[in-house]
């Protein structure tokens, strides 16, 4: 049996060499950039009116009140027709590309004017009022963005108003799920005397699809050594293949000894946590193993700590770890000789995470960590007080 740290050390150190992948700007939402990417056009492009008005040649106006006549009107989208000359004036719209010989643009709402006819100005207007000039907010060849940025919809939008359609990513893992056991049946099956619905799964499969990935569930697995076998060797086709149940010593579980007839190279088995201990890690040509315990919290538990972070490091997120410190809002003793995680609610007093922990009775109890915002860390024998700090990591993957 081996520390979490170390665990989560084997996993980590596991893994493959991030792939990159490009993809469409619609599917790149939430990824990891794996290049810099570079202007290809000045932004803006050219000398544009912030505001809806009238551009003009601001020494025109030295004189006040200043009579200017209106040349053109230039809507957002189109080319000037002619650059001014002393004394005249263009009516332009926000966005709009400025006329040769305009230096300022004033305010709708500050001109005089009617349909047709001169504008009066009663102000001098300083030069360069209400104008957004050429690449002074990004130049061509400047960076856009970053190797590891993530693309969140503000990334986006720039890239999108560089002309990109796609963007180069690092590639999302391939996942797979398979739930073992005859004692489980799937949500809406009528089950049998003694069976319980498949909670595991389908809380795996929503927690996966965090990451906006989308797992191939395998149904499951009965007590069947060839069945069992066979949905193995469908799972390896994954980069992260997770397996939950028959991974403990009883006569039925049968996971460890499929994976080993698969030819899986088995990385450790057994983690000194609670809930959790019987986690199994394997590898076979690049599929990275996960035998999680059957029981929906230890399901939770395992796949947080270790299968979470390695997700994150694959996609490219720099902080592979989702764990936070907080203090706890009553005390808590850990009677195990193993690192413990319990449910807890989050508060915040004085500018300080509070974790309150909530009524638990084990691995079993998911009514209680449905009711939890996290789950916190208590190590072996502990007996903590009121205000200890913390660490503890989300439930709501």
């Amino acid at each position: 049996m081996i520390s979490p740290r170390t665990a989560k050390k084997i996993i980590l150190g596991s893994a493959p060499r991030r792939a990159v992948t490009k993809v469409s700007l619609e599917a790149a939402f939430m990824r990891v950039s794996a290049r810099d990417v570079r202007a290809r056009v000045d932004g803006p492009e050219f000398d544009r009116a912030t505001m809806d008005g009238f551009a003009i040649r601001s020494s025109d106006t030295a004189v006040i009140p200043a009579v200017l006549k209106c040349t053109q009107a230039i809507p957002a989208g189109h080319i000037p027709k002619k650059s001014l000359k002393k004394g005249e004036c263009a009516k332009v719209a926000t966005g709009a590309m400025l006329p040769g010989g305009a230096d300022s643009v004033v305010m709708k709402e500050e001109a005089e004017f009617l349909l047709s006819g001169p504008v009066t100005l009663r102000r001098r207007i300083a030069p360069y009022e209400n104008i957004a000039f050429r690449a002074q907010d990004l130049k061509k060849g400047g960076i856009v963005l970053r190797k590891g940025d993530i693309l969140n919809a503000a990334k986006i939008g720039l890239l999108s108003s560089q002309g990109a359609k796609d963007v180069a990513v690092y590639r999302a893992p391939r996942v797979a799920i398979l739930s073992t056991g005859d004692e489980i049946a799937e949500p809406g099956e009528k089950k049998k005397k003694g069976q319980v619905w498949n909670a595991s799964a389908s809380m795996l499969k929503f927690a996966v699809r965090r990451w906006r990935l989308a797992p191939d569930y395998l149904g499951i697995a009965r007590d069947d050594p060839g069945q069992i076998f066979k949905k193995i060797r469908q799972g390896l086709k994954s980069d992260i293949f997770i397996i939950t149940g028959a991974v403990s010593i009883g006569d039925l579980d049968l996971v460890p000894g499929a994976l080993k007839r698969s030819g899986a190279a088995v990385g450790f088995h057994k983690v000194a946590i609670r809930p959790g201990k019987p986690l199994l890690f394997a590898v076979k040509r690049g599929c990275l193993i996960f035998g999680l315990p059957g029981n929906p919290v230890s399901s939770l538990v395992s796949f947080l700590l270790f299968v979470a972070p390695l997700i994150n490091s694959m996609l490219g997120y720099r902080k592979g770890d989702l764990i936070e410190k907080g203090f706890l809002a009553k005390g808590v003793y850990n009677k195990s000789d193993r690192l413990s995680l319990f449910p807890g609610i989050l508060k915040y007093k004085g500018g300080r995470i509070i974790v309150r922990p909530v009524k638990y009775s084990g691995s079993a109890d998911l009514a209680a960590v449905s009711g939890a915002d996290v789950l916190f860390m208590v190590d072996k024998h502990k007996d903590l007080s009121k205000g200890s700090a913390v660490e503890f990591f989300r439930i709501s993957v």
